[in-house]
């Protein structure tokens, strides 16, 4: 993803392919079971990830190096065992800065 020119309120204007839903509401898919490929889950199903719930420090120390990426650690597994699905609450999300590979 890329960074776009900030919105009105200054806050990170998320673009490109990846990114969904309006401007100011930005997220990610995270798919899982036959949404990610796995052809013999018995799992369909895809969590949303809030891209405001990723620190600014982070953001603002990744902008403009091309070898930093930020990464997520989400907690993974819902109440049934089986893959997490809908959207993925900020505590149950770790963000770093990592480097490109």
């Amino acid at each position: 993803m890329r960074l776009g020119p900030p919105l009105v309120d200054g806050a990170f204007n998320f673009r490109g392919p990846y990114a969904q839903g309006a401007p100011a509401d930005r997220f990610i898919y995270l798919n899982s079971g036959t949404l990610a490929g796995q052809s013999a889950s018995c799992w369909e199903r895809r969590a949303k990830v809030k891209l405001a719930a990723i620190p600014r420090p982070l953001i603002e120390s990744a902008v403009g190096d091309p070898a930093c990426a930020i990464e997520a650690r989400i907690l993974g597994t819902a109440g049934d065992g089986g893959p997490v699905c809908a959207s993925i609450r900020p505590h149950a999300i770790s963000w770093r800065l990592t480097v490109k590979l």
